[in-house]
C-alpha cells in the first residue's frame, strides 16, 4: 500500500468553490492531513453541515459516517450528557476512526466507500478489541507518541522517525529504495502514512496486550454498527447484517489489565478508621460520607452545606447534584463547556432525602463550625460546598481524594494492618451491612440511590416512608457503636490541608490548624513550632532521626521531585514541620524501611527485560503459574521474591527442555538425509509413529495457556517454526543422535 498520488477520495465540493470543511472531515475522506492535537467536542461544538447530499451515500467511507453521526446524535441532537460524549469521542478518536480511515486506504480506489464493506472486514474490529490482532497503525503510533490515534494517522517525517523501529536512518533509507513513499498536504508538507510503516516493517509495534473487557469493547463495537446504520438510513447500499458483531472475550495473556475474579474484599468500619489515621479531617468526611451513606465521590463533592439540616433528633442530607471534578455541561446554546459541578446525579433513583445516622451528623455538624463558620460571628456560609475545597473554592479535590484513599489504604496493606482496597468499596461495604441487617431491599436501595423503575408500575413508586428510612440510619448507628465502641468518627491524624493561597481558608490557615489541634482532630508535633514563632534550626538533625525530602531522595535513588511527590501525595507516611515561615515534609526512617521495602520487587518490565522476553510473555506466564499480581491501579505489578524465584525456575526449566529439541532439517542433517522437504516429512513420520519414545519434560505440544508465555529458546522457536512451516519440525535431540534411523518412506 502506497500512499504516493493516493487521490482524495472524492471532490467534495464543485470545482472553484473554496472547501471550507474542516480538518476532521476532510481526515475521514481520505487526505493526507498534519494535526498536532484535536478536539472532538470543540468539533461538536461547531457548526458542520454533514455529508454532501450531491454525493451518493454508497461512497461515503465508515470514517465519515462515524464522524457524522458523532456530530449529529451528540451535537445537533444533544443525545447524551457531558461524560458519555467524552467517552464516545475517546473511542472513536483511538480506535473506530483510525481502523476505518487505514481499511479504506487498503481497498482499492472506488470500492472504499460504505456500499463496499463487508461482515469480515468489519470483524477485524472484534478481533483488535479483544488482543488477537494488531492495534491500528495510528493507534501504535499514538501511544509511543503520546497523541490521540486520530492525530497520527499522518505523520510528519520527525514523528515517523520517533514510531520508525530503525529510526531516522532506516527511515531515510526505506524512502530512498523505494519501500515507502511519502504526500503532501495541502500547505506542501511532507507526511507519512502511519499504516505504510507498517506495510513496510518499519514500526515499532508494542510489545504489550491491549485486549479490552467485554463491556468496554461492546460500547467501542455498538459505535462501528451506529456508523453503519446511519449509512444505511441515509441510502446506502450496505451488503451483509452487521447484528451479529459482538465483543469478544480476550484470551487472559491478551488481557490489557488483569480480569477480577472473585468478590471484593468487604472493608469494615475499623478498617476505615486505621486509613484515616493517614487522612485529613477534609478526606475524612467525604470517606465516612461514602462509607456510612453509600454516595459516590462525585455525589459526596455535590453537597453543600444548605443540604445538611438537623432538628436534633434526625439529621437529613439532600442528595441531587455531583462535583468534585471538571466535567462538561451543555450552556444555554446546547454547547459543552467546562463545568466545576452539574445540576444532577448520576441516575435518576439517585437524586434522594435520607436520614443518616447520629455519629455522622456530629462529624458533619463540627466540620462546619471549623471550616464554614465565620470565627468572630459564627455566621455559616451556607452556599459553600459542604466539602471545602483546597486549591480553589468549591472546586475539584476527587482526583485527590481517590488517591489519598487508595495511599493511606496501600500503606497500611504495606504493613500487614489492612486489606486490597478500591474506593468504589466504600459504596460495597454499605450495601453488605445492610443486606447483613436484613433491611428491606426496596428500602436498601431507596437509601443508596439505587432505585430504578423496573415497570410502569414502578414508575409511579414515590419511596418508602420516613419512618423506614430513619430506621435504616439507627441501624447504621448502632452498627458504628457496636464495632467502634464510641460514636465519634473524628480520627486523630497528623495531615493537614494544604490551602490555596487564594482560598479564604489559606488566609487563617493557622487559625483551622490551631482549631483542629485545640479538638484533638490534628496531632500536634514535637519537632513542629507553634505559629508565628521563630523557629532556631537544631544543632544536629540526627537527634531526631527524621528525614526531610533531600535524605528520602538520596537514600532512595530518585530525584527530589519523585520523593516530594511520594510524601504529598500520601504514597509514604509523611508529616509537615513548620520550620520558621517554612513548611517542610519530614518522614521516620523506620516509614521508609517499610515503603522501601514495598517497592522493592521486581517488576514485570524488569523481568521481561532480564529474561529477553516480551512483557504479555512474563504476564502469560504469570497468570499460568498463578503468581499474585495484586498492585495499585496505574503503578507498575510488583512481585515478592518468592514469585521472583519460581518464575525464573520455570524459565529454566523450560530452557533446559529446549537443549532436547532440534529442528527436524538439524536432524536430518546429522542422519545423512537429504536436506528436502521429504526429509522433514520422513521425520515427522517417524515422530508420530513413535518409531522412538518421546523423552521425558519435551515439550513438544505446550498447552494453549502456555504458548503464548513460552521464552525465546530452542524450544519455543521450533514450536513456532512447527506451527508455521512444516519444513522446520522439530525432533529430541536424542532421537537424531540414535544410530540407524532410517525413513520409513
Amino acid at each position: 500500500m502506497s500512499p504516493a498520488g493516493r487521490p482524495a477520495l472524492r471532490l467534495a465540493t464543485p470545482v472553484g468553490t473554496p472547501d471550507l470543511r474542516p480538518d476532521l472531515v476532510r481526515l475521514c475522506a481520505g487526505e493526507p492531513v498534519a494535526l498536532d492535537k484535536v478536539s472532538m467536542i470543540a468539533f461538536v461544538n461547531s457548526a458542520y453541515a454533514g455529508l454532501d447530499p450531491d454525493i451518493h451515500p454508497d461512497q461515503y467511507t465508515l470514517a465519515e459516517l462515524a464522524l457524522e453521526r458523532f456530530h449529529s446524535h451528540v451535537g445537533t441532537n444533544r443525545r447524551t450528557k457531558g461524560e458519555r460524549a467524552t467517552g464516545i469521542a475517546s473511542d472513536l478518536s483511538r480506535y473506530v476512526i483510525p481502523f476505518a480511515v487505514e481499511l479504506a486506504a487498503s481497498r482499492p480506489a472506488g470500492r472504499r466507500g460504505i456500499a463496499h464493506l463487508r461482515v469480515q472486514q468489519a470483524e477485524v474490529l472484534q478481533a483488535i478489541l479483544c488482543g488477537d490482532h494488531d492495534l491500528p497503525a495510528a493507534t501504535v503510533a499514538g501511544d509511543r507518541l503520546r497523541r490521540r490515534a486520530i492525530t497520527c494517522l499522518w505523520l510528519t517525517l520527525a514523528d515517523a522517525a520517533r514510531v520508525c523501529s530503525e529510526g531516522e536512518t532506516g527511515l531515510r533509507r526505506a524512502m530512498a529504495a523505494g519501500r515507502l513513499t511519502s504526500s503532501t498536504d495541502r500547505q506542501g508538507q511532507e507526511l507519512i502514512f502511519a499504516a505504510d510503516l507498517r506495510a513496510a516493517g518499519l514500526l515499532a509495534e508494542p510489545d504489550r496486550p491491549h485486549g479490552l473487557a467485554m463491556g468496554t469493547a461492546a460500547a467501542i463495537i455498538k459505535l462501528l454498527g451506529s456508523a453503519i446504520d446511519r449509512g444505511r438510513d441515509l441510502g446506502a447500499a450496505v451488503v451483509g447484517s452487521y447484528a451479529t458483531l459482538q465483543a469478544v472475550e480476550p484470551l487472559t495473556s491478551h488481557r490489557k489489565r488483569p480480569k477480577h475474579t472473585g468478590p471484593r474484599p468487604y472493608t469494615g468500619l475499623r478498617d476505615i478508621v486505621g486509613a484515616c489515621t493517614l487522612l485529613t479531617a477534609t478526606s475524612q468526611l467525604a470517606t465516612w460520607l461514602m462509607r456510612l451513606v453509600g454516595l459516590h465521590i462525585g455525589e459526596a463533592y455535590g453537597i453543600f452545606v444548605a443540604d445538611f439540616a438537623d432538628d436534633g433528633t434526625t439529621a437529613w442530607l439532600v442528595v441531587s447534584t455531583q462535583g468534585g471534578t471538571i466535567s462538561l455541561a451543555r450552556d444555554e446554546d446546547g454547547r459543552f463547556v467546562p463545568a466545576s459541578a452539574k445540576d444532577h446525579t448520576k441516575t435518576t433513583g439517585s437524586r434522594r432525602r435520607v436520614p443518616i445516622c447520629r455519629p455522622l451528623a456530629d462529624l458533619i455538624a463540627e466540620y462546619i463550625r471549623i471550616f464554614h463558620a465565620d470565627p468572630v460571628t459564627g455566621q455559616v456560609n451556607k452556599g459553600a460546598r459542604l466539602i471545602a475545597g483546597l486549591r480553589s473554592e468549591d472546586t475539584s479535590g476527587s482526583d485527590a481524594l481517590r488517591a489519598n484513599i487508595e495511599s493511606a489504604f496501600q500503606q497500611r496493606q504495606s504493613a500487614g494492618l489492612a486489606i486490597d482496597f478500591d474506593p468504589h468499596d466504600l459504596r460495597a461495604g454499605l450495601i453488605t451491612d445492610l443486606r447483613n441487617s436484613h433491611v428491606d431491599k426496596r428500602v436498601a436501595e431507596w437509601y443508596v440511590g439505587h432505585a430504578a423503575p423496573k415497570s410502569v408500575h414502578d414508575g409511579y413508586d414515590l419511596g418508602p416512608p420516613q419512618e423506614q428510612l430513619e430506621a435504616v440510619a439507627e441501624a447504621i448507628g448502632a452498627l458504628v457503636e457496636k464495632e467502634l465502641d464510641r460514636t465519634d468518627l473524628r480520627v486523630p491524624t497528623i495531615k493537614s490541608e494544604q490551602w490555596g493561597r487564594s482560598t479564604r481558608r489559606g488566609r487563617v490557615r493557622d487559625l483551622l490548624c490551631a482549631e483542629l489541634r485545640a479538638t484533638g482532630w490534628l496531632i500536634a508535633r514535637t519537632a513542629e513550632t507553634s505559629p508565628g514563632t521563630v523557629c532556631v534550626p537544631p544543632l544536629d538533625s540526627a537527634e531526631v532521626g527524621d528525614l526531610d525530602a533531600a535524605d528520602l531522595a538520596h537514600r532512595a535513588g530518585v530525584s527530589l521531585g519523585t520523593a516530594r511527590r511520594w510524601m504529598r501525595q500520601g504514597e509514604l507516611p509523611a508529616r509537615e514541620v513548620a520550620w520558621g515561615d517554612r513548611v517542610l515534609w519530614m518522614t521516620r526512617p523506620a516509614d521508609v524501611d517499610v515503603f522501601l521495602a514495598a517497592r522493592a520487587g521486581a517488576s514485570v518490565d524488569d523481568l521481561a527485560s532480564e529474561l529477553g522476553l516480551t512483557y504479555a510473555q512474563v504476564w502469560a506466564l504469570l497468570v499460568e503459574l498463578r503468581l499474585s499480581t495484586t498492585h495499585r491501579k496505574g503503578t507498575p505489578i510488583r512481585l515478592a521474591p518468592a514469585d521472583v524465584a519460581a518464575l525464573r525456575a520455570e524459565v529454566d526449566r523450560r530452557a533446559d527442555a529446549g537443549l532436547q529439541v532440534l529442528l527436524v532439517a538439524a536432524a536430518a542433517q546429522r542422519l545423512n538425509l537429504p536436506p528436502t522437504p521429504s526429509a522433514p516429512s520422513c521425520g515427522r513420520a517417524c515422530y508420530r509413529q513413535r518409531r522412538h519414545p518421546i523423552a521425558p519434560g519435551t515439550a513438544m505440544s505446550p498447552s494453549p495457556a502456555s504458548k503464548s508465555s513460552l521464552p525465546p529458546t530452542p524450544t519455543t522457536r521450533s514450536l513456532n517454526a512447527m506451527r508455521a512451516c512444516p519444513a522446520d519440525l522439530s525432533l529430541p535431540a536424542f532421537v537424531s543422535g540414535r544410530q540407524g534411523l532410517t525413513c520409513p518412506r
